[in-house]
């Protein structure tokens, strides 16, 4: 990692020093620089006796909403156990069952006569055998698991700025596209992501069939309200938010007449304040007024570094 340290006196009239120390990631870079600058001013006391500042609020965590697509949950199964101790004479194999149907029948073995024993399905869903025909059981072991299908999983992307917001357990609302009933509750129950490719995170959420078939792949929105209170984001006073060449930035003090650029990636804006993504922690004191001198001294010394490494 290379480092420069750059010093440039501003004209008498702006009474600036900008001190500038740009981090890049190879100095055999064709553009001026791989990661924003570190970008300090310097501006003099009378430049510094116009400057009022402010404090970043910090704003409960925004409700998340995504598209995601339904599938059968396959984490709440039944265990279904043996109705008797003996041998299983038949075993069901794995798929779909209706109610009554024969998951297993347990009898004596082959030397021995006695009564069958049969385990029925109670209910419509999906049977999963755990073992096969001649295997001995106890009264009570498990011989498979059935899924009734009252359990399905929302499965959408959000993206990497809203994923750090959202955490196990949080209440959640499915809405079934193209059905007009309310909301069904539900929580996030996996959360993977985001991954090495892209900047998406992969959120599941669990939720209560309604009434009637459903179909996996179909369509839902999903609305997440994040339970932590300690969730929050900032939110800055507008006035603080400069644009300069490389991007949005905000203009904190570090010692009297020094201060540090801060570049952040602003959201929405709402009654003057604006919604910061990344860059900034709640609490912070911002400039608000008197951000001429920063701002001029600011982009001259990114103008002299962007000519020095053409050079």
């Amino acid at each position: 990692m290379s480092r420069w340290l750059f010093g440039c006196c501003a004209s008498t009239s702006l009474s600036a020093l900008t001190l500038l120390m740009a981090c890049t990631g190879s100095e055999r870079s064709n553009r001026p620089w791989d990661e924003l600058p570190h970008l300090v001013v310097a501006i003099s006391a009378q430049a510094e006796s116009t400057i009022v500042r402010d404090t970043v609020a910090a704003l409960p965590a925004p409700e998340v909403r995504f598209q995601a697509l339904i599938e059968v949950d396959p984490n709440h199964l039944i265990p279904v156990a043996a109705p008797s101790t003996g041998v299983i004479t038949r075993m069901r194999p794995r798929g779909p069952v209706a109610v009554g149907d024969t998951l297993a029948v347990i009898g004596p073995d082959a030397n021995t006569r006695g009564r069958l024993y049969p385990a029925l399905s109670r209910r419509p869903g999906t049977w999963q055998a755990r073992l096969r025909g001649g295997q001995s059981v106890w009264k009570g072991d498990t011989v498979g698991l059935f899924n009734d299908n009252s359990h399905w999983l929302a499965v959408g992307s959000v993206s990497d700025y809203e994923v750090q917001f959202l955490d196990w357990g949080d209440q959640s609302w499915v809405g079934l596209d193209k059905d007009g009933q309310a909301l069904r509750r539900g929580f996030i129950e996996r959360i993977e992501g985001p991954n090495r490719q892209g900047f998406n995170a992969e959120v599941s959420v669990d939720f209560r069939a309604p009434r009637g078939p459903l179909e996996p792949g179909r369509s839902a929105t999903v609305i997440v309200r994040p339970n932590d209170p300690e969730d929050s984001v900032a939110g800055v006073p507008a006035a603080a938010v400069v644009q300069l060449p490389l991007g949005s930035a905000v203009f904190v003090r570090l010692d009297p007449g020094l201060y540090e650029a801060l570049w952040l990636m602003p959201g929405p804006a709402s009654r003057g304040m604006i919604v910061v993504r990344r860059g900034l922690r709640p609490r912070t004191l911002v400039v608000t007024h008197g951000l001429d001198a920063l701002v001029a001294a600011a982009r001259d010394s990114l103008e002299k570094i962007v000519r020095k490494r053409r050079t």
